[in-house]
């Protein structure tokens, strides 16, 4: 297929369009603002996946606490069958000398549960600061995000609509030879 002179002037001409906006996109990419938002979007994407972390670890410390919870419940009530056995059975040194093991077995659980609730209230409380704070480090992000964007925005929309401008196809006219 053989081209027009005038057709070759045109690709030509679209050609160095094409190298201006990939000049321009470049000088884009190399705008402070825009390192500076790409900075807040990684320092913010840190932030999501820190946070992520720590709702993970509190829900862990109170699946934890809900299940020690639970299984002091069962323990307290089966202390207080224990001791209903026990207050009935006043005569029989056996059933007294048995019931009596189980409810200091329990007992001892039950201070273990209750060390062991402490400890996760202890984490708890040592964890849920970290979500807090990381709610206003992010608010603070979102908001250097945003005061930096819309000027990029509009920088990125300025530059493109003069490449389309550059860009645009020749009339029909404008093929023909006159």
């Amino acid at each position: 297929m053989h081209a027009s002179d005038q057709e070759l002037e045109n690709l030509k001409r679209l050609q160095h369009i094409d190298a201006e906006v990939i000049r321009n996109k470049k000088k884009l990419d190399e705008l402070p603002q825009r390192q500076t938002i790409l900075e807040t979007r990684q320092k913010l994407s840190a932030i999501i996946k820190k946070k992520t972390q720590v709702q993970d670890m509190i829900d862990a410390f109170e699946d934890e606490l809900h299940a020690l919870l639970s299984e002091d419940e069962r323990l307290e009530k089966k202390q207080q069958e224990t001791q209903e056995a026990l207050d009935r059975v006043k005569g029989d040194y056996r059933s007294v000398e048995s019931y009596t093991k189980d409810l200091h077995g329990v007992v001892k659980r039950r201070e273990k549960l209750t060390q062991d609730m402490e400890r996760v209230d202890g984490e708890l409380a040592r964890i849920r600061p970290l979500m807090v704070a990381g709610r206003s480090w992010r608010v603070a992000l979102n908001w250097m995000h945003e005061k930096r964007a819309p000027s990029h925005r509009f920088r990125k929309k300025a530059v493109r609509s003069r490449a389309r401008s550059r860009r645009r196809k020749p009339s029909i006219n404008s093929w023909q030879k006159p």
